[in-house]
């Protein structure tokens, strides 16, 4: 009897969350899965077939829900690998990364349909955290922040759209807060 009461707890909780999910917009699910949606590597379980390398790339390829992959591996001249990414129909798609010649990682992004979804990461040559940017339909919206190499935060704001949502947050290196800022070129002429 225990088991049932579990079994239609949980159809009860699942259709509530389906309904809720439904209710939704298309626009407002991208937004939530941006936004909540760990980073992860939608291909790590398939199985690539070498296609043709060259001294500065390696392609592989693979087949999915019949649908053709191009997995692109970039090296330097002492082929370390330098970018890695996939494509879905001659588009970016899931993952991709790009190293420092030192093997430290340069940008972490993720692509949906060609265009950046999701978090972007960026380091400093020495591994510190750089930026972080949440992007939409390739478009800039969420949390934009940025810091110096010694940790201290350089600049926060919300963009809806790649414009401020609000006021943008400035610091000097040493930690003190210096400006507020609303236009976009202002931060870029910081940087």
């Amino acid at each position: 009897m225990k088991y049932l009461q579990n079994i239609y707890f949980y159809t009860i909780v699942g259709a509530i969350l389906v309904s809720l999910f439904a209710a939704c917009s298309n626009q407002e699910y991208k937004e939530y899965r941006a936004q909540y949606e760990p980073l992860s590597d939608k291909y790590a379980g398939v199985h690539w077939t070498p296609m043709d390398s060259t001294p500065v790339s390696k392609r592989y390829a693979a087949k999915l829900n019949n649908q053709f992959l191009i997995k692109w591996v970039w090296l330097d001249s002492d082929k370390r690998i330098v970018r890695e990414y996939v494509e879905l129909d001659k588009k970016r798609d899931g993952l991709y990364t790009e190293y420092y010649s030192n093997g430290g990682k340069r940008r972490f992004a993720q692509y949906a349909d060609g265009l950046k979804n999701g978090v972007e990461y960026e380091w400093y040559p020495s591994g510190e955290l750089y930026k972080k940017t949440n992007y939409l339909d390739g478009r800039k919206n969420g949390e934009y922040m940025g810091w110096y190499k010694n940790g201290n935060p350089q600049y926060y704001g919300i963009l809806e759209n790649e414009r401020p949502k609000g006021e943008m947050k400035y610091w000097n290196e040493e930690g003190e807060s210096q400006t507020m800022m609303t236009n976009m070129k202002e931060i870029r002429d910081k940087q």
